[in-house]
């Protein structure tokens, strides 16, 4: 006989494919792991899903289960089971219940908790050559889930209740005080399963359901609140989910209600969080600590449903509650959230007076855990509010924190922070690599709001580093993650990154309209923070095609704090309305906005500001300010654009001075800057430089702008009036 190996992934996807049967990417992943690259089964599995007779795991939008096996595929694999030993088949069921795959070294102790012999190396080789099971070093595998499936479909209800409870109670005895996570969600897995099971059987001779059921409902608790310290509110919602269903008393009952309100609340699942606080307060009403907690809650509830002020009263009157009952850990967490709320509100000063009281609160009562989060936090708001530096240290200070507690999802969370502050500070390499490390985390945790954050910064980094197609490609993604946040503002930012990535692709019309909609958008939904960014945006992008007029008119519409260009995005705005000003000619308007942006000391210095200002002061017969400003471009992290901008204002100068070997060197320095980029607008750019300089058609090169829909007189007029001669000594 022939004997085929299972296929692989690509080789399943093709079988599928050449049966007939489209799906979408997870649902034929899921399909080719239930198979096990079994070829045979898979073929049923593709007939079954054809048929219109599956459905609950692959989608609600089908009309069948298939979770519900094929009689003729059941019968197969059945009677491949009915031709083994006992031995074996009681080494296969007992491997069932334990899981789709295991430690060897695990079978072998259960096999002799069940009075069976523990040298069972002779089954496994048998189980092994009958193609049912895998063994790899200490561990076996199922060689599909339908194989699994099959063997524990065989044993008896009692039987596996009977296992289950065994498996659990010698897993919980043989751990010691300090349970694993991984050994703590077998417990429950185990116990839950055996409770489960006992409410359909009237008895089992040596099983106690009431213990079991007992037992059951402080692992899944205990599996729950775990799943929540990992930042899995997913899993946590599937443990606290079971223990409700277990729950016989109505204490229990809004326990794991409350876990559960808690978990959903973390992913917006906006709808079933109400759900749960409505049943919940019914069931707090002689519970004052579980009553504040669901407070806190709620206010957090409130602030992801987008209505901040009534999420601040929850949260200040639950920590007010909180600080009477004296439960330091969940008042620290209620200003925490205040302050959280307060900052996305843009009031910084609330929101720092609510995240050091957070602090101090969990410091004087040793909350390490709360004290991280609020540093945590602390770093967020120095960062959005433009205090760079101090962002630094705090990230520093939570990573350390966490580091200690062994916190992964805390540590998680700060590395985010540190993502976006090592983008603004040109470390870009840190934060792709810090990217890399938190987007697969966010999708684990199911939370879309911090998934959207992460590609929003990923597709900053392609777009700014030259990578529009790329870019574009990412914001499509996270604009379908962000409508799942249900944040606004985050849709706006997607919006504009990808409106931002057409214009460089030269689909100038199609950018702008989607740059006017994110802004519509934003209006819409009367959210004052989507606004200002699409403001922002719509402000740079008119002024980067030499619409000045347009760029102005989007700054007139600004609207928020413009008292420091230090805070982080707002200060672009300014830059832009000089670069407008600069295009009209208006030389000492544009003047006026770098130099007040020049009056503030920033560290790291804004780029964008740098290289536009190098461009004004060329203009202004300034050349040592100009070459400054440029060499600073140049030598610090800033994007291609800043230093395509800061080589053609050397250049400018150059020609104002008749350095003619000077304007080609720096001609070709920043076309060389775009060699490795596919924007079309930025070329466009620096051909109407070289025309200016004279040396080539000043016809040509604004046409060419024309039809990629740039207005090329803004352009001619700022590089017409920085490289032409003037009081210039060099």
């Amino acid at each position: 006989t022939l004997e085929l190996g299972p296929l692989d992934g690509v080789s399943s996807r093709q079988l599928v494919e050449e049966l007939g049967l489209e799906l979408p990417e997870d649902e034929a992943a899921e399909l080719i792991e239930r198979s096990g690259g079994n070829p045979f089964f898979l073929e049923e599995l593709v007939g079954l899903v054809s048929s219109g007779a599956a459905d609950v795991a692959l989608g609600e939008s089908r009309t069948g289960r298939l979770d519900q096996i094929p009689d003729n595929l059941r019968g197969i694999l059945a009677s491949r089971l009915d031709r083994l030993d006992p031995a074996a088949r009681n080494v296969l069921e007992l491997a069932s219940v334990l899981g789709r795959s295991g430690s060897v070294k695990g079978l072998m102790t259960m096999n002799d908790e069940a009075g069976l012999s523990d040298d069972i190396l002779p089954e496994l080789h048998t189980l092994e050559q009958a193609d049912l099971l895998s063994i790899s070093g200490s561990r076996f595998e199922f060689v599909s889930d339908l194989v699994r499936e099959v063997a524990y479909g065989t044993i008896t209800k009692t039987a596996r209740a009977r296992l289950h409870a065994g498996i659990a109670s010698y897993l919980e005895h043989s751990s010691g005080d300090a349970v694993r996570n991984s050994m703590a969600v077998a417990v429950a897995h185990h116990y839950a399963s055996a409770a489960q099971l006992l409410t359909d059987l009237t008895e089992t001779a040596g099983v106690d359901a009431a213990t079991v059921t007992g037992n059951a409902l402080h692992w899944l608790g205990e599996a729950g609140n775990r799943a929540m310290e990992a930042g899995a509110p997913t899993e946590a919602t599937r443990w606290f989910t079971q223990g409700l269903e277990l729950s016989g008393d109505d204490g229990t009952r809004a326990q794991f209600l409350y876990g559960r309100a808690k978990a959903r609340c973390e992913v917006r699942d906006i709808a079933g969080t109400k759900r749960d606080l409505e049943r919940l307060e019914a069931l707090s009403l002689h519970d004052p600590v579980l009553q504040a907690r669901s407070l806190v809650v709620a206010g957090d509830l409130e602030q992801k449903a987008g209505d901040p002020d009534r999420a601040a009263g929850l949260l200040r009157e639950a920590a007010d509650r909180l600080e009477s009952l004296d439960q330091p850990a969940d008042r620290s967490l209620a200003l925490r959230l205040l302050g959280v709320t307060e900052m996305f509100r843009g009031d910084e000063p609330l929101a720092l007076q609510a995240l050091n009281a957070s602090r101090e609160v969990a410091a004087t009562a040793e909350e390490r855990r709360e004290e991280a989060w609020a540093t945590q936090s602390l770093a967020m708001l120095a960062f959005r509010t433009g205090r760079v530096g101090e962002a630094t240290e705090l990230v520093n200070e939570a990573e350390q924190m966490f580091t200690e507690l062994d916190d992964r999802n805390g540590l998680t969370w700060t590395h985010g922070v540190a993502a976006w502050v090592a983008f603004h500070v040109g470390d870009w390499d840190k934060a792709k690599a810090l990217v890399a490390e938190i987007l697969p985390e966010t999708k684990r945790r199911g939370d879309p709001w911090a998934e959207a954050v992460m590609l929003i910064l990923d597709a900053s980094m392609s777009l700014w580093s030259g990578q529009a197609e790329r870019a574009m490609a990412v914001a499509l993604s996270t604009q379908k993650v962000a409508e799942r946040s249900g944040e606004v503002a985050l849709l706006v930012q997607a919006q504009a990154l990808e409106g931002r990535a057409l214009i460089s692709r030269g689909r100038v019309a199609e950018g702008v309209k989607v740059l006017e909609q994110t802004h519509q958008l934003a209006l819409r939904a009367g959210d004052d923070d989507g606004q200002r960014l699409a403001v922002i945006s719509n402000c740079a992008a008119a002024a980067r095609l030499g619409n000045s007029e347009g760029a102005i008119r989007w700054a007139a519409r600004f609207d928020g704090p413009h008292d420091d260009p230090s805070v982080v995005g707002e200060s672009d705005l300014t830059v832009s309305l000089a670069l407008a000003f600069l295009q009209r000619g208006s030389l000492a308007e544009a003047a006026s906005q770098i130099s007040w942006i020049d009056s503030f000391d920033s560290a790291p210095p804004n780029m964008y500001a740098e290289a536009v200002g190098a461009m004004v002061a060329a203009a202004s017969h300034q050349p040592e300010v100009a070459e400054r400003k440029a060499a600073t471009v140049l030598a610090g992290p800033a994007t291609y654009i800043d230093q395509t901008l800061a080589h053609l204002s050397r250049a400018a100068v150059a020609n104002a001075a008749g350095q003619t070997s000077e304007v080609e060197e720096h001609l070709a320095d920043a076309r060389r800057q775009l060699e490795n980029t596919d924007d079309l607008i930025t070329t466009t750019i620096v051909d109407l430089v070289a025309a200016v300089c004279g040396r080539a058609s000043i016809s040509e090169a604004e046409e060419a702008m024309r039809l990629l829909g740039l207005d090329p007189a803004g352009w001619r007029m700022a590089w017409s009036v920085a490289s032409s001669p003037g009081s210039v000594s060099v």
